[in-house]
């Protein structure tokens, strides 16, 4: 794993500073997706249903090596549309350079993301080899515990759906059902008034007097244009708190970085851009930032890469925290976590499975 980090970075660095490795061309295909949820999602945003995105084949027209990557838009939060990666897959050619990799635009994050994850990995030959066992994972629940192992593990569960006294009421009933020692992310999504996020601060703090560390955070309580006010209740309630569509975008990160935010910070590393960048960044920062990675609901391939970068970006931060692709449950027939045990050649024949899913 070091090794391949340090190649990353190298070869990160090699291309952005301009040498001669931008003359490097590649075969690039794409094939648009729709892949229904096995249970519609339910946030503050509405119903998902279906996951629709687009994947991304590089190829090195000098080693013929393969690279996969994915294009996994969110528009409410803050990405560019699924119609807007569209037009911009569409009006590149067959064979593309490094250079126009590098170029994409920072308002195109997802498609940054994808073409640059591709073409990383088809030029890494141990690229599914990534050792990513020091991860540990938090997952994601419905309203009820559903089917869960005898030990404690960290959990999220999304609120801002319901009427507080109801959300609240299934909280400490889930409680009851999770292993002694489980920890809780409540996640609004940005969908709570500020009475409302006063008044679920406040019963969290007082679940952790009593049961110390039982809610880890609250994930963005309140939208980001509300930015005082989220500042505000950090400092005033004991329980922490976390933002996610705050920082969707490594530009966002830096911003509120520097604005003085020392709280916990939610990366999804398929809507932040360049992760090469966001390496560099997290390299500067001393004390480190306290971030967690965490899935945005990608395929496979996406969901490899965004953790390979976990694993690769996890030291660099503050804490080990758990990254958020226990999302298992809403899909049909895989589950991200199980790559981590999966060989390398069990990770590439599921790569190329979802590329001819949709070819």
């Amino acid at each position: 794993m070091e090794s391949m980090k340090s190649d990353l970075q190298t070869r990160g660095s090699g291309g952005r500073e301009g040498t001669p490795s931008h003359k490097r061309m590649f075969l690039f295909q794409f094939r648009p997706y729709r892949c229904p949820f096995r249970q519609p999602l339910r946030t503050h945003h509405g119903l998902w249903s279906v996951r629709e995105g687009i994947l991304i084949r590089l190829t090195h027209l000098d080693t013929g090596l393969d690279g996969y990557g994915e294009i996994a838009p969110i528009p409410w939060f803050g990405s560019e549309t699924l119609a807007e990666a569209l037009q911009f897959c569409q009006q590149l050619t067959s064979s593309i350079s490094e250079a126009q990799i590098l170029a994409i635009p920072e308002e195109l994050s997802a498609c940054r993301f994808g073409l640059e994850s591709a073409w990383l990995a088809c030029q890494e030959t141990h690229f599914f080899h990534a050792d990513l066992s020091h991860l540990s994972f938090c997952y994601l629940l419905g309203a009820d515990a559903g089917s869960l192992p005898p030990y404690p593990r960290v959990y999220k569960r999304k609120i801002g759906v319901a009427p507080i006294e109801q959300e609240w009421a299934e909280i400490k009933l889930l409680l009851e059902q999770l292993p002694r020692g489980s920890r809780l992310r409540l996640d609004a999504n940005g969908g709570l008034t500020l009475a409302e996020a006063k008044q679920w601060l406040a019963n969290c703090d007082a679940l952790n007097r009593d049961l110390p560390g039982t809610v880890e955070w609250i994930e963005q309580p309140l939208p980001p244009t509300q930015h005082s006010y989220l500042f505000q209740l950090s400092q005033t309630y004991q329980t922490p708190i976390a933002l996610d569509e705050s920082v969707a975008q490594l530009q966002q990160l830096q911003q509120l970085h520097r604005s003085g935010w020392r709280g916990i910070l939610v990366v999804k590393p398929a809507l932040m851009g360049s992760c090469l960048a966001l390496q560099d960044y997290l390299e500067q920062q001393h004390p480190p930032l306290d971030v967690v990675f965490s899935s945005a609901l990608e395929t496979p391939i996406g969901a490899w890469q965004g953790m390979v970068w976990a694993g690769s970006l996890q030291p660099k931060t503050a804490y080990p925290r758990a990254v958020g692709w226990g999302v298992g449950q809403c899909f049909s027939g895989w589950d991200p976590v199980r790559l981590v045990t999966a060989s390398p050649a069990e990770r590439a024949a599921l790569m190329q499975k979802v590329w001819q899913t949709w070819s």
